[in-house]
């Protein structure tokens, strides 16, 4: 499968064998990407995706179930940050998690600080000094966010 963030491909490959283990499904996966530098893996309840670029992009992805449970404490911390961007506080964990994953230098802060700004189907984090761009996509039962940063 191919998406497509502000004309950049990424190239997505998804395992959905819950037959095997997580290590085997991410296994399998690595095949497709070993010539490729830029690249990012997800993986949750019998789910694994891996995607990457072809350029010079920094990527992240993260993926979860449409019905993943999230703990009171945790809804507490999104929910006026999901409904703000008018997304689920799952797609936001989502797009959390996958704009950590793409840049090691925003690492060091927790992603549950990060704020968006919102232009139709594209999130920007809003951050000095990062450019990172972030799509939302659902699939099956499952939603998942890519991010590029650049």
């Amino acid at each position: 499968m191919i998406r497509k963030i502000e004309n950049c491909e990424i190239f997505l490959k998804f395992s959905f064998d819950k037959n095997k283990t997580q290590a085997q499904r991410k296994d399998f996966l690595k095949k497709f990407s070993k010539k490729f530098i830029n690249k990012n893996y997800s993986h949750s309840n019998g789910a694994t995706v891996l995607a990457w670029t072809k350029n010079n992009i920094k990527i992240g992805i993260d993926m979860e179930p449409l019905n993943r449970h999230i703990s009171k404490n945790l809804l507490k911390k999104l929910k006026a940050k999901s409904e703000s961007l008018g997304i689920s506080a799952i797609q936001l964990w989502c797009l959390m998690e996958a704009a950590y994953k793409s840049n090691k230098e925003i690492q060091d802060l927790n992603f549950l600080n990060y704020s968006f700004e919102r232009k139709g189907s594209i999130f920007r984090l809003l951050m000095q000094d990062q450019k990172i761009t972030c799509k939302i996509y659902t699939l099956k039962c499952y939603t998942y966010a890519l991010a590029l940063s650049r």
